[in-house]
């Protein structure tokens, strides 16, 4: 795939990592050290490049994958949050019901 820009392709490498690795406890710091730019470098460009700040980023990824389980498991919601990468139901619930509306049990019964 070509990309329009050195940055464009190291930012999508980012992107392409918090996708598959949002079930880990992920700081901005580790994946600049683990991707070899500045903290300041991935923070200003993933916001250029994708449109979102880089927590709000992996915040969206992790609650999309929250409604997800949400609708096609069994999981309880407790379990769901620790699958998505939360450090606590309190903080999922809060995240939950801010970015989506309502909390994860009412989007469950609704859908």
């Amino acid at each position: 795939m070509g990309y329009p820009s050195y940055i464009h392709m190291k930012i999508s490498k980012v992107a392409a990592y918090l996708n598959t690795h949002y079930k880990e406890k992920i700081a901005l710091k580790d994946i600049a050290d683990k991707f070899a730019i500045s903290e300041y470098y991935l923070s200003r460009n993933f916001r250029k490049v994708t449109g979102f700040y880089f927590s709000e980023y992996l915040n969206t990824t992790r609650i999309n994958m929250a409604k997800k389980l949400l609708r096609e498991s069994n999981y309880n919601i407790t379990r769901i949050s620790e699958e998505t990468g939360f450090n606590t139901i309190t903080h999922f619930g809060r995240m939950f019901k801010n970015m989506v509306g309502v909390s994860p049990k009412k989007y469950r019964t609704a859908t």
